[in-house]
């Protein structure tokens, strides 16, 4: 039984590390954004194109940030899956030894 718990452990410590990646790729894309504007802004002389690059990088870092959000979501809930996990196993090995420690007083306990 614990070997099945251990399984869904693994599993979802593998899930949880794709979410942190996938975190750091929005994180880095944001920094990205922000780096393509300000060199923009600086090399740029058009206000217009000023405007329109603004609200290009303003709607790609929404939907980014909205992306981060949505991972960082599902990473929480991954992270109390696993402790409800790491929980049922301890659960499981208090449980194993507890049966190991009277099979192995046997018959020998007070009468």
């Amino acid at each position: 039984m614990s070997s099945s718990f251990e399984a869904q452990h693994s599993l979802i410590s593998e899930e949880i590390q794709r979410l942190q990646r996938c975190e750091q790729y929005c994180l880095h894309g944001l920094a990205h954004q922000d780096q393509q504007f300000q060199t923009f802004a600086a090399t740029s002389q058009n206000s217009s194109g000023y405007q329109e690059q603004f609200k290009k990088t303003e709607y790609a870092a929404m939907a980014t940030t909205c992306t981060y959000l949505f991972v960082n979501n599902l990473k929480e809930q991954k992270m109390y899956e696993l402790a409800e996990v790491e929980k049922r196993i301890q659960e499981q090995k208090m449980s194993e030894t507890s049966l190991k420690v009277s099979g192995e007083s046997g018959g020998y306990g007070f009468q």
